[in-house]
């Protein structure tokens, strides 16, 4: 799918099939669980590890919640309070999918404040090398920059659109 949408004198192109959203989300659920023979190499801290891993996990999870609410009320108020909006159908392609982009925006944000604040002896470990690989790099220091530039840009991007709605009324 792919789609040019216009806001406020900005323009977004967007080029997503489905193909490439659904190896996005295959790759996502292998984060869900740790994997237990790391967990058991650790002896006695595989429990604080795991305990790790779960909680950027559940933040993760919190955030894509939060993201999909978000898209569901960006729907709401453009199907019923915008009717002009709605008319157009780009921007109709455009909001079909709000909660599912929400949904992803939320995830990568929770992901990058879960990795940002986890332990540094986790990010060491055979277990945060996972989300270390996720993120890029193998030092923790920069890890932990690359995660809260990201948490900037993602969480400032529902504020800007919000700006540039308020502007383009």
């Amino acid at each position: 799918m792919s789609w040019t949408q216009s806001l406020g004198g900005c323009t977004v192109e967007a080029n997503m099939g489905f193909g490439s959203f659904f190896r996005f989300i295959e790759e996502a659920v292998k984060y869900r669980n740790p994997d237990q023979h790391a967990v058991d190499s650790l002896g006695e801290s595989g429990e604080l590890h795991r305990a790790s891993y779960r909680r950027i996990v559940l933040i993760s999870a919190g955030f894509g919640l939060a993201g999909v609410l978000f898209g569901v009320g960006v729907w709401i108020h453009a199907m019923f309070f915008a009717a002009p909006v709605a008319n157009r159908s780009s921007d109709q392609k455009v909001l079909l999918f709000a909660p599912v982009l929400a949904a992803v925006w939320g995830l990568l944000l929770g992901a990058a404040i879960g990795c940002a604040t986890a332990p540094t002896e986790f990010l060491k470990g055979p277990m945060g090398q996972k989300w270390m690989s996720l993120v890029g790099t193998k030092s923790v220091p920069a890890a932990r920059v690359v995660c809260w530039i990201v948490a900037a840009v993602a969480g400032g991007f529902p504020i800007f659109l919000g700006v540039l709605a308020l502007n383009r009324q």
